[in-house]
């Protein structure tokens, strides 16, 4: 008996197996609103926060006062020989503020959630020389971790 012609089976195609894992993160988003100028012994001046939005469950917005602040204010330059001291009271409060010290907070909330302080400046040294007194003050604006999440 004839044998039937051998069929050439092309060889197996190897199908690779692909698996992937897409991570959205979206970056945090908000707006802080920082005043440009006040007066020590003026009206109190307003440092708000809002539009927070884009967080993680376990994430915070937190505005503080720079932890190299020296509520000093300076009469011709930034000399510590015309200098005068300042503090600054968040809200009417009787406390003075301090280096490092945190001002600010949001919630996780949704956006549109806004939150402020009202800053005030009060001089509590003596001048040297009659005329204007200029001074800084730096805050950081950061995103933090809340603790026991």
């Amino acid at each position: 008996a004839a044998r039937p012609p051998r069929r050439r089976m092309p060889p197996a195609a190897v199908q690779p197996v692909l698996s992937w894992q897409t991570v959205i993160q979206n970056a945090p988003a908000y707006i802080v609103t920082i005043p440009e100028k006040a007066t020590a012994g003026g009206e109190a001046v307003s440092v708000s926060l809002s539009e927070v939005g884009a967080l993680r469950a376990d994430q915070y917005v937190a505005v503080s006062i720079a932890a190299d602040t020296e509520f000093e204010l300076y009469y011709g330059g930034n000399s510590t020989d015309d200098a005068i001291t300042c503090e600054a009271y968040a809200n009417g409060g009787e406390t003075a503020l301090t280096a490092g010290e945190t001002i600010l907070t949001s919630g996780n909330t949704a956006a549109g959630v806004s939150s402020e302080t009202e800053l005030t400046f009060e001089v509590t040294g003596q001048p040297k020389y009659a005329g204007s007194y200029i001074g800084t003050i730096t805050f950081n604006v950061t995103v933090q971790e809340v603790s026991g999440v």
